[in-house]
């Protein structure tokens, strides 16, 4: 199976991880389980994401630059149907405004946003 061939190239490379594996990882994750996450670029299109129903649990992975520290890095949202969950390594436990917007055109019902330590 092709995604399995693309995940096994990705796992067993010497790169980091870029968008367009993470991207194949959102297609795995939209052809075998109830998740439809939306490409780490919509970021760069905010008018272009596709609001997620206020009930329908989601997971998505998104790419985030801090701009105090030069560094960027990807981190996890979860959304539990009443709650987005904020899976971030870097643990700043604040939202970047890109990210912000995004979470504003994803969730337009604007649910609680909880950040956990990782």
């Amino acid at each position: 199976m092709l995604i399995d061939n693309e995940l096994e190239s990705i796992l067993d490379s010497d790169y980091l991880l870029e968008d367009t594996h993470i991207d194949t990882f959102h297609q795995i994750l939209r052809e075998k389980t109830i998740f439809n996450p939306q490409s780490v670029l919509s970021i760069q299109a905010p008018l272009r994401i596709t609001p997620i129903p206020e009930a329908e649990k989601h997971l998505q992975i998104l790419f985030a630059t801090f701009p105090k520290q030069k560094i960027g890095h990807y981190l996890c949202l979860y959304y539990d149907g009443l709650v987005i969950h904020i899976y971030d390594s870097v643990n700043s436990f604040a939202l970047i405004p890109d990210f912000q917007i995004h979470i504003n055109h994803l969730f337009p019902s604007n649910p609680v946003v909880l950040f956990h330590k990782v």
